[in-house]
């Protein structure tokens, strides 16, 4: 793993391309994380679509990757907020 991975704060220490992660399940989030981190730079978690929209919001990730049934703001209405906006980064649902 390279230095620099899985900074949060936004600290971009390297040439990895940035995520936001969210799911509400902890464990499973964690394993999101640990899966993602040797390619990408997770600049921050989130545990409710309210929170992965703020992130996403906050840190203009290249990328999202979150659960279907997020407490607060699921998925589907994450994406819908994302494509009202002019610029979005591409979203991956990851859902069990």
């Amino acid at each position: 793993m390279s230095e620099g991975c899985c900074q949060f704060g936004g600290a971009f220490l390297n040439a990895q391309p940035t995520v936001v992660v969210a799911d509400d399940f902890a464990p499973l989030l964690r394993k999101l994380v640990s899966l993602l981190c040797g390619s990408f730079d997770i600049v921050a978690t989130a545990r409710c679509g309210k929170a992965a929209l703020e992130a996403i919001d906050t840190y203009h990730p290249d990328a999202a990757v979150m659960d279907l049934n997020l407490p607060n703001v699921n998925g589907i209405e994450v994406i819908r907020a994302l494509a009202k906006q002019p610029s979005s980064p591409p979203v991956v649902i990851c859902s069990v």
